[in-house]
């Protein structure tokens, strides 16, 4: 399977090289779920291809 963007294997790793501090977002919501928490990932990783991000992020979500 080609994932263009990933570089294989994620698991159990954190790839950071290369990486610089940028701004940081927050959202709240009334209730914290797995549904809340893949939602906003969706929302922030289309933002990101609107704009036409082609430097790797990371994202982290936590409740």
């Amino acid at each position: 399977m080609d994932l263009p963007g990933l570089a294989l294997p994620l698991t159990g790793e954190m790839q950071t090289e290369g990486m610089r501090r940028a701004p940081a977002f927050r959202c709240r919501v009334p209730v914290w779920s797995l549904d809340a928490a893949a939602w906003t990932t969706k929302v922030f990783v289309e933002a990101l291809r609107v704009t036409g991000t082609a430097e790797p992020v990371m994202i982290t979500v936590s409740g």
